[in-house]
């Protein structure tokens, strides 16, 4: 998953160490708890805290994958500073569908998946599965920050994931479904200047959704929805050996439940109304060894109302949304966005001219209210983050050639740090604001014969806004460009260039990452209509200084080849 939006510009992706190790995204300079996922309704930010792990997600149970930048907080609500991700389940066609991939590389990676599925033709309904495994021993080279040659040892992985979907139409009733469980077991190495050979992470996740939706209900462009969703999320954090005793072993359980109704109406004169009503209520229970046993609950209800008005007569529309949240132990989020869309209907040119503005807001997470060590505390007092964001962009297509620019602002008030009160203490705290600011810029080239070009750059200015130093983890600049041959369906091949400059690793800028420039490579041939064989080289220069946002070494160059088997009935 990780893979596919680190191609989006304004997105980092953040991965902690080496193969099947946690993904995390930032978008446009926020951190994973600012970007929120859903899932067919399912909010997969977890109310502990910490942001959602795309690497728990098989890709292949997916039909796509949106990414919305800028603060989405007036569609979505809480967590959405930075955007929104957005993932829509396959549904499968007519007739069955199979597809099975196995694969191995360096590292001691090994991968192996599948899909199958039945689409019935008369009554237009189907059902899909997916499932995933893969693993890896992780232990390889790096050179740490004092120029040394070691090794990363004690960082194996194993993933476990598996999704179902389904649903039918009947006439003007839709039914839809959506099941996931995944499981995690990654062993906790530790950063590079403290190792560790006992720590470890294991992680299940669960979710389930049902969703009714009535098309021109009494009313010719009415629709009526309704879904139910259910999320679970239990994390365990062992070791019986840390650097600094006592032993450690946390283990935190949440739940969510989400109810939801929705109106959209394409109404007369270009207007597109959408009304919702939502409840959200999170449970959450944490225990640790020596620590305090403690349960919490929480509960949101939300109303939304959004008007997208195409002018008539002209090339213009208007975007207008209204959100109110009302929590049971935070104060009432009145939350707006208003944009608007210029699209002129030229011959041979498109073109798209956009900007918008509006509020976004995230509640504090259990773990940021509650959170108890004695060493390291929660604070019960925290306000909900608040940001405002504007935006704009042009995009132009004409021919062969793609251009995109986005600007942006945010700004963040009540940030919420973990800080130390003393020198043995550390406390949440909200007295922190951000600002964020950037440009995203996104080219194509292609087909041109049978190559197609790809670049993206984005830079981003995220600074504290008292101290003006830059936000841990956030380069300045990112960028990349991609190639790719291909010759019709039978064979491709691509090559890419992928850089960042470096950035602080602590609120001082006292410690930071170095800049890195990686090359990767790729190849698939098919071989009649059922086999593919691909082959991927990441890190071609074999860099072995690269850290993540958290000095946790990034593995050299890695070598991985698959074979992939379809099977249409």
């Amino acid at each position: 998953m990780g893979d596919l939006v680190r191609h989006t510009p304004g997105v980092v992706l953040q991965r902690d160490g080496g193969i099947g190790s946690r993904e995390s995204v930032s978008l446009r300079g926020t951190d994973a708890q600012q970007a929120l996922v859903v899932l067919d309704g399912v909010r997969l930010n977890p109310p502990l805290g910490g942001g959602v792990d795309l690497g728990l997600l098989p890709l292949a149970a997916f039909d796509r994958v949106e990414v919305y930048r800028g603060g989405g907080g007036a569609l979505f609500g809480t967590d959405a500073l930075g955007g929104a991700i957005r993932l829509v389940p396959r549904f499968p066609a007519p007739g069955a569908t199979a597809e099975a991939r196995v694969g191995g590389g360096t590292l001691g990676w090994f991968e192996a998946g599948g899909t199958a599925g039945y689409g019935w033709r008369s009554g237009h309904a189907g059902l899909v599965g997916t499932f995933l495994h893969r693993q890896a021993r992780n232990d390889f080279s790096f050179v740490d920050t004092n120029g040394r040659d070691r090794t990363r040892e004690h960082a194996a992985t194993r993933l476990e994931a598996g999704m179902l979907s389904g649903g039918a139409d009947l006439g003007h009733l839709r039914l839809r479904g959506t099941a996931g469980l995944s499981y995690a077991f990654r062993e906790l190495p530790g950063v590079e200047q403290q190792p560790s050979t006992s720590a470890e992470h294991d992680t299940l996740s669960a979710f389930a959704t049902a969703s009714v939706l009535g098309r021109d209900v009494g009313v010719r462009g009415l629709s009526l929805r309704g879904e139910l969703a259910w999320a679970s999320h239990q994390s365990r954090v062992v070791d019986p050996q840390p650097a600094v005793p006592p032993a450690v072993d946390v283990v935190g359980r949440s739940h969510s439940l989400t109810a939801a109704f929705e109106t959209l109406w394409y109404a007369p004169h270009g207007h597109t109304v959408r009304a919702r009503l939502g409840l959200v209520a999170d449970l959450a229970h944490t225990s640790r060894l020596g620590g305090v046993d403690a349960a919490h609950a929480r509960v949101v209800g939300s109303t939304l109302l959004a008007d997208e008005w195409a002018i008539g007569g002209s090339d213009v529309t208007l975007q207008g949304v209204v959100r109110v949240d009302a929590s049971s132990r935070q104060d009432t989020a009145l939350v707006p966005r208003l944009a608007v869309l210029w699209e002129p209907a030229w011959e041979n040119v498109s073109l798209s001219v956009r900007a918008g503005a509006g509020r976004a807001y995230r509640l504090p997470s259990f773990d940021e209210l509650y959170f108890d060590t004695g060493a390291v505390r929660g604070n019960a007092a925290l306000r909900p983050e608040d940001a405002w964001s504007f935006d704009a962009g042009v995009s132009l297509t004409f021919g062969a050639v793609r251009l995109a620019v986005d600007a942006f602002h945010l700004r963040i008030e009540n940030l919420v740090l973990f800080l130390p009160t003393t020198l043995f203490s550390v406390r949440a705290d909200d007295s922190q604001g951000a600002r964020s600011s950037g440009l995203e810029l996104r080219v194509g080239l292609g087909p041109v014969g049978l190559v197609t070009f790809e670049g993206r750059y984005t830079f981003t200015n995220a600074r504290f806004r008292d101290s003006e130093r830059r936000l841990p983890g956030r380069p300045r600049h990112t960028g990349g460009l991609r190639t790719t041959l291909r010759w019709g369906d039978a064979f491709t091949v691509w090559l890419e260039l992928e850089g960042q400059d470096g950035a602080p690793l602590d609120r001082f800028e006292a410690l930071m990452t170095p800049a890195r420039f990686l090359v990767h490579a790729g190849a698939e041939a098919r071989i009649g209509p059922h086999l593919a064989i691909s082959l991927e080289a990441s890190n071609l220069t074999n860099v072995l200084d690269a850290v993540d946002s958290i000095q946790q070494p990034l593995p050299g160059a890695r070598l991985f080849g698959a074979i992939r088997f379809n099977l249409y009935k």
